[in-house]
């Protein structure tokens, strides 16, 4: 068997040999390579090839079968009983077509070399009565395929296109087309889709060089049994169509790249031969593609929702802050007045999104327009959120991006409010004003700018509310969401809101759930409450109530605790602070923060005046005086004066008073507070 097996293979090389050199599209090619590197079918003789091989020109007394130039004129008997076709050469009653060669009784096909009995086809090589297709190589009633090796009656895989990660290069025949053949006949059953495929199946591949319009066709398997085909991208895991049966398949957008066309059988018991093609062609004007063509979303009570997908589309925005690329779809958005946006996007659970705020600008000058703001997801399925706090009139673009490779759909929802949001930023803090210890005010996120960063969550939006509390106080508060949003809730300590240390905080446990705590004893100091919302969990209005409980009252902080003005001679001074002090009383000029009370009395007819002056830039102090007679919250002002700017002092005008008790108030401007010196004159 060893002698005789020499020769077979030496006949085998010798038939190879003629293939040629393999050019440089060989690797993608299943025919052969034309001069100008162009992969042709390789069954035409003026190109005849197979296997990437370069084209070969059959002469005129041949033709091209199987991938070779054969002789018109048929093969030569030569043994007893011998049959030959298409130049065949048939010893011992072997029967040979299309260039085949076989002996001993032999069949062989395409090029075949048979001995002993064997049959080969497409270049197999059989002995002792083995079986071989696609080069395989089979001896003692073994069956090889693709190229596999079996002997003594053994089956061989390796079937080329198997799985995914190494598929069979379709051939292209046209700029709109591309075809491949085979069978899945030794092939495993490796893949399977949402529409079917619980057989044998194989991969083959195909790159588009632009966006196209695809579809698919699979005849029948091995001629009666339904096929299923589904196109995946090459990460082989993300489907992206799929169809059952011999028609052809719904089109869809895919953008320029390699893909995965997965032909399988329905059934697992299927196998045979088939053809599959893909068609493609320039894909339909797409909504939203870009911003010439983009969806118009109409704000209803300031909101708009909407979803849709980014499969098919171009990128056409590359963040210059987000560094975000990928397909993206264009959203318009007009508004009116001055207002805040903020955009959030949600993706399907397999894909990472990001989203992009452009503009102002024209409808004609769209695709110039510049970055107002962006954000780009971290993780898959994740919501990614942008906002713009404060922005002009005019015409705005989202614009909503996939940077995963996963599908494209998403939902997105925009949201508008008028600008100016109590307490967006620390120069806007809304003061708390205690009465018997408690606190309350409503407030909304929406349109409010992401200042500060919390412990507890991943935040977004806020907004911020100042007090003071005297030593050992205690503050419990809550902040109760208005709609179905999740609120985180943190205080922060310090002389500057943008600077504040974070003393405690609280993100609610889900979305229409509060958010509270309860602080440890608290130094006396200036402290700040934000209210803030999770990232990606939504934004809204909210219901704020606070409670500061124990502590000592400070010398001055009320009227029963007023501190006493001793003049000596016409002057009497004192220092103080109004950082540790509650808020009890709000003057005609102004004030709002923080103060402290002092008191005197007057006999006869006196001249009277004061000046505050503040030790810190901080601090703007606001001085008035009440008398004579009740120190309460309702009591008549007599004069009042408020600093025209933070770190400068002032000074109440001069007052004529008569007999009685006067009560001297040393205020805060809203959002200030600081240590003082008071100076006043009686004459």
């Amino acid at each position: 068997m060893r002698a005789f097996l020499f020769p077979v293979f030496a006949v085998v090389a010798f038939l190879l040999s003629g293939c040629g050199t393999r050019p440089p599209c060989a690797s993608t090619c299943t025919g052969c390579c034309d001069s100008s590197g162009v992969c042709q079918l390789g069954s035409q003789s003026a190109a005849c090839g197979k296997s990437g091989a370069v084209c070969k020109s059959c002469s005129v007394t041949e033709t091209c079968s199987f991938g070779a130039c054969q002789s018109s004129f048929g093969g030569t008997g030569g043994g007893t009983g011998g049959f030959g076709t298409g130049g065949g050469t048939a010893t011992g009653g072997g029967v040979a077509t299309g260039g085949g060669m076989a002996t001993g009784g032999g069949v062989a096909t395409g090029g075949g070399v048979a001995t002993g009995g064997g049959v080969a086809t497409g270049g197999g090589v059989a002995t002792g009565g083995g079986m071989a297709t696609g080069g395989g190589v089979a001896t003692g009633g073994g069956m090889a395929t693709g190229g596999g090796m079996a002997t003594g009656g053994g089956a061989a895989g390796g079937v080329a296109g198997d799985t995914c990660q190494s598929p069979i290069a379709m051939t292209p025949i046209s700029s709109m087309q591309f075809t491949t053949t085979g069978t899945l006949t030794g092939a495993a059953d490796n893949h399977s889709a949402t529409c079917g495929g619980a057989g044998r199946d194989l991969a083959f591949s195909f790159v588009l060089a632009e966006p196209r319009e695809v579809s698919f066709s699979i005849t029948s398997i091995g001629g009666s049994a339904t096929p299923v085909g589904y196109i995946l991208r090459d990460d082989c895991t993300t489907e992206l169509s799929c169809h059952t049966g011999t028609s052809a398949s719904a089109p869809v957008v895919l953008q320029p790249g390699s893909y995965r066309l997965i032909v399988d059988a329905f059934t697992s018991t299927s196998t045979g031969s088939f053809t599959a093609t893909v068609n493609h062609s320039m894909p339909p004007a797409l909504t939203g593609d870009s911003c010439a063509t983009a969806d118009v979303l109409s704000l209803t009570s300031g909101s708009a929702t909407t979803s849709g997908t980014t499969d098919g589309y171009a990128d056409d925005v590359i963040s210059s802050s987000c560094n975000a690329t990928g397909p993206d779809r264009f959203y318009r958005v007009t508004l009116q007045t001055t207002a805040s946006l903020t955009a959030t996007v949600t993706p399907s659970s397999n894909s990472i999104a990001g989203v992009a705020l452009l503009g102002p600008t024209t409808i004609a000058s769209c695709a110039s327009a510049p970055e107002a703001n962006c954000t780009a997801g971290t993780s898959n399925g994740s919501a990614s959120t942008v906002t713009a706090p404060s922005l002009s009139a005019g015409t705005y673009y989202v614009v909503v991006k996939n940077l995963g490779s996963g599908a494209g759909s998403f939902s997105l929802t925009v949201t508008s409010a008028a600008a100016g949001v109590p307490g967006d930023t620390c120069s806007t803090a809304v003061p708390l004003s205690f009465s018997a210890g408690t606190a309350s005010a409503t407030g909304t996120v929406v349109g409010a700018a992401n200042d500060r960063a919390s412990t507890c969550a991943t935040s977004s939006v806020d907004v911020v509310y100042s007090f003071t509390a005297t030593a050992g106080q205690v503050l419990t508060a809550t902040a109760t969401p208005g709609s179905s949003w999740r609120p985180v809730l943190t205080l922060t300590s310090g002389t500057s809101c943008t600077s504040a240390t974070e003393v405690t905080c609280n993100a609610a446990t889900a979305a229409g759930n509060a958010a509270t705590f309860t602080s440890a004893a608290l130094a006396a100091g200036t402290y700040y409450l934000w209210v803030d919302s999770v990232s990606g969990a939504g934004a809204g209005p909210f219901t704020l109530s606070a409670t500061l409980s124990g502590g000592s009252t400070p010398t001055g902080d009320t009227c029963g605790s007023a501190i006493p003005l001793t003049f000596v001679g016409s002057s009497a001074s004192a220092t103080g602070t109004t950082s540790t002090a509650a808020n009890d009383r709000t003057s005609a000029c102004g004030g709002g923060g923080s103060d402290r009370v002092y008191t005197f009395t007057v006999s006869g007819t006196r001249s009277f005046s004061a000046t505050v002056t503040p030790s810190s830039s901080t601090y703007r102090p606001v001085v008035y005086l009440l008398g004579p007679g009740s120190c309460s919250t309702t009591a008549t002002e007599t004069a009042c004066l408020a600093a025209t700017a933070n770190g400068l002092s002032t000074t109440l005008p001069t007052q004529t008073l008569g007999t009685g008790t006067y009560w001297l108030w040393v205020d805060s401007w809203s959002g200030t507070s600081g240590a003082y010196t008071l100076n006043a004159t009686l004459n």
